[in-house]
């Protein structure tokens, strides 16, 4: 397959048909980290350049309707590990460890790891 053809789209009308998954705390793994590169971010007149990620998570008691599949659900973090960053305290309760300054950390454990 070219790449034409995957980037050559047309628009559809309407919101799509996808399911989304039923509101309530689901037994969770996290199954992707994607690394989305560096990305420049204003932010308070400042512009920084800011390394993004994706993280996706199946939901395991949660299937989608008529299917074997779960649900996956996803968001993207900053990678830091600064105390305030989203993406820190995620990988904090993943890891169950605080981070310390100076200390290289294999962020690739929490795959697999389970959360609610």
């Amino acid at each position: 397959m070219s790449a034409e053809s995957v980037w050559t789209m047309k628009p559809t009308s309407g919101g799509g048909n996808f399911e989304v998954p039923p509101e309530d705390n689901h037994l969770a793994r996290l199954v992707a980290m994607v690394d989305l590169g560096t990305h420049s971010r204003e932010y308070k007149g400042k512009v920084e350049d800011k390394p993004l990620v994706y993280l996706a998570w199946e939901l395991l008691d949660c299937p989608m309707s008529g299917s074997k599949f779960n649900h996956v659900v996803y968001e993207r973090y900053t990678r830091s590990l600064n105390e305030k960053a989203r993406f820190a305290v995620v990988a904090r309760v993943l890891l169950g460890k605080d981070f310390k300054d100076g200390e290289n950390n294999d962020l690739t454990a929490m795959l697999g790891r389970a959360c609610m």
